[in-house]
């Protein structure tokens, strides 16, 4: 008790003095607490020298670019069907097989067609080159029965009224006006100078024409007799009509298409017996797989006789060419004729094949998609739990609307994205497909669009983007405060995105901030945190 008695003035002072600072310290440390405790917490990563590889994703649908459709003929037995849909097959695997000894007749007939139209063919090939000749000749006569008609017109015009000659000019005018040639013709055969095998040759000639009989068609020699043999004891004008029709007919034997009409016949008649004789051929051999794909389709029954679906016109319009020789058609109708003679067969065919070794995928890629993917690009396909890899081998140069939404395009990214259903069509053609990928489904394909190398990346949290910029928080150490950054990226891969400009190796970036609705503003003070 002593010694605290005897404490000294100094040490009084010296403990009051402690005593003080450790309770200023205290309410500077309380507040100083209270201020770092409600500054915002963040996790940060490093801007970091890396390797950024961007890809282009979405689902599309397999296809096979390529299909063998086999086609059976009318009439033929079915012996056995080998395969069903969804039956993988190499190549010559035996698909049905066939007893074709009832298309015998109808080989036969298709054989007789064609060597009668091209008879027709080298006929009118031989009247062309007659009616070439005699055309000349036809046009002198026409020249000097129009100058003798004149001669009498005028000196009967000097001897009678003016009214009398009317009616003998209307009625020329008449004979030869285009809807009344072959009439003219008829009428001066009837009319008492032809006899009736003359008329009935004439009919028949025209009946041919409009029924397709080509056989029928006269030559420009017997047109021409015919013709000459009825002229004896008619007044000029007939006569006049009936050159003149005479001329109309070697104009049109002398023309192109008249030769191409003919010629196309035959030649579709040829090729209609030659493919017929072929498809026998194959039926009798029995159908064989010419190459490794998956029956999508089979419409044959064992024990049947096949009947095919098969419309055929019923040949080339004859009446076209005949209009032309009446003057009742023109040459645009004709040609329409040539074009209308086709046959429409069922395209789904007896047996269908898809081929395996020609798979691809068909994608709708948006504008900015468009910029990234290219052709000769590598691509990864993933199928159930199949993988396999592709590459890009047609982009359009032009975009269309795309008849359904392409996922890929709707997502979009930071890069830009289209959710609009036009766009660029691109094929991904798969490298190895097999059995384990099934056509008409869905396929995740993803696109490898660009690498970057030894390049400045950060987390793809760090970047953030506010009317069209793209932004980032750069942490100071030092301030412990944030500074609002706008940047440049390059390409975007999967975690990571290049920065091209904007921020420099080891920068610190705000990665995330901790907290529900917590912000932050440019040159905020903050607390780093691990996680």
């Amino acid at each position: 008790m002593a010694s605290v008695k005897n404490l000294s003035r100094t040490a009084k002072i010296i403990i009051a003095v402690v005593v003080c600072v450790v309770i200023v310290g205290a309410g500077v440390g309380g507040a100083f607490y209270n201020q770092w405790k409600d500054l915002p917490e963040v996790v940060v990563a490093s801007a970091e020298l890396g390797s950024v590889s961007q890809h282009y994703s979405t689902t599309a649908q397999v296809q096979s670019r390529e299909k063998t459709i086999y086609e059976a003929l009318d009439g033929v037995v079915v012996n056995s069907v080998e395969v069903q849909v969804g039956d993988v097959v190499n190549e010559g695997t035996v698909l049905a097989t066939f007893d074709t000894s009832a298309l015998g007749d109808t080989l036969e007939s298709k054989r007789k067609s064609y060597q009668r139209a091209k008879t027709a063919y080298d006929d009118a090939v031989d009247a062309a080159a007659e009616a070439e000749e005699n055309l000349p000749k036809i046009e002198q006569q026409i020249a000097e029965l129009e100058q003798k008609i004149e001669a009498d017109r005028t000196s009967t015009t000097t001897t009678t009224a003016p009214a009398a000659t009317a009616p003998a000019t209307t009625v020329a005018s008449s004979n030869t006006s285009s809807g009344g040639v072959l009439d003219s013709i008829i009428n001066s055969i009837i009319g008492g100078s032809g006899t009736s095998s003359q008329l009935q040759q004439l009919i028949d000639a025209l009946n041919g024409l409009q029924n397709g009989d080509l056989s029928s068609i006269m030559s420009s020699d017997q047109l021409s007799s015919l013709l000459n043999s009825s002229m004896g004891g008619i007044s000029d004008q007939s006569q006049l009509v009936q050159l003149q029709a005479q001329k109309a007919v070697y104009e049109v034997i002398t023309t192109e298409t008249y030769l191409n009409t003919m010629k196309d016949a035959a030649n579709r008649a040829q090729d209609e017996y030659e493919g017929y004789q072929a498809a026998m051929s194959m039926l009798r051999d029995g159908w064989t797989a010419d190459c490794y794909g998956i029956v999508s389709e089979v419409n044959l029954t064992a024990g049947q006789t096949y009947t095919n679906e098969t419309e055929k016109s019923g040949g080339l319009d004859f009446s076209a060419l005949a209009g032309l020789l009446d003057g009742s058609g023109d040459y645009s109708s004709l040609i329409n004729a040539i074009a209308g003679f086709s046959s429409s067969a069922n395209d789904n065919g007896a047996l269908v094949i898809e081929h395996y070794n020609n798979l691809y995928l068909s994608l709708n890629l948006g504008k900015y998609d468009l910029q990234n993917v290219k052709k000769g690009q590598s691509a990864t396909i993933e199928y159930l739990d199949h993988t396999y890899s592709g590459t890009v081998t047609y982009i359009s140069a032009v975009a269309t609307e795309s008849e359904g939404l392409d996922l890929g395009s709707m997502v979009g990214s930071l890069t830009g994205g289209s959710g609009s259903t036009t766009g660029a069509e691109a094929i991904v053609s798969i490298d190895n497909p097999d059995s384990g990928i099934v056509i008409g489904f869905d396929a995740d394909v993803t696109i490898e669009t660009g690498t970057a190398d030894n390049v400045i990346t950060v987390p793809v949290e760090c970047l953030r983007a506010s009317n069209n910029e793209r932004y980032v928080y750069v942490y100071n150490p030092e301030t412990r405060r944030v500074e609002y950054r706008v940047v440049t990226i390059g390409l975007s891969g999967d975690d990571t995105y290049q920065i091209t400009s904007g921020l420099t190796q080891g920068e610190q970036v705000v990665k995330v901030i901790k907290g529900t609705g917590v912000s932050l503003e440019d040159d905020m003070r903050v607390k780093v945190v691990d996680k």
